[in-house]
């Protein structure tokens, strides 16, 4: 991948021919490693599903980081979570509401692409 001009890309095929694009986006899949759940009570889905306070269906039984399936306000639907930032944010948050402290977690994708590439690309492609 080369920096063309300060906004746009050339991508160096394996062939040797190029392609110039303004937008590249790298993505990787990552599930977390829950089977060892299986009969416990705890439900399940692509993650740990969890409420808005990070905790499961099982009293006292709370999920946060790559393993736990939260509720995105911008797709309205569960996903597991990804990345450092959220994945410690929802690490304390777990931590504080099992010591009482009720504070509810919200998954924000857009604000989320935001702080971690910024309006620039956002712009670029369209959001």
């Amino acid at each position: 991948m080369v920096d063309v001009d300060g906004r746009d890309f050339e991508v160096v095929t394996a062939g040797g021919g190029t392609i110039r694009c303004h937008l590249i986006v790298v993505a990787t899949e990552r599930l977390p490693n829950i089977g060892f759940l299986e009969g416990s009570g705890v439900k399940a889905g692509a993650g740990v599903l969890v409420d808005e306070y990070l905790r499961t269906n099982v009293s006292n039984i709370y999920a946060a980081g790559d393993c736990a399936e939260v509720y995105d306000i911008n797709r309205r639907e569960s996903r597991i979570n990804f990345g450092w930032r959220s994945a410690i944010k929802q690490g304390q948050l777990a931590g504080e509401n099992m010591a009482g402290g009720g504070k509810v977690y919200i998954k924000n994708t857009e604000d989320y692409f935001g702080l971690l590439y910024g309006p620039p690309l956002l712009e670029r492609a369209g959001a």
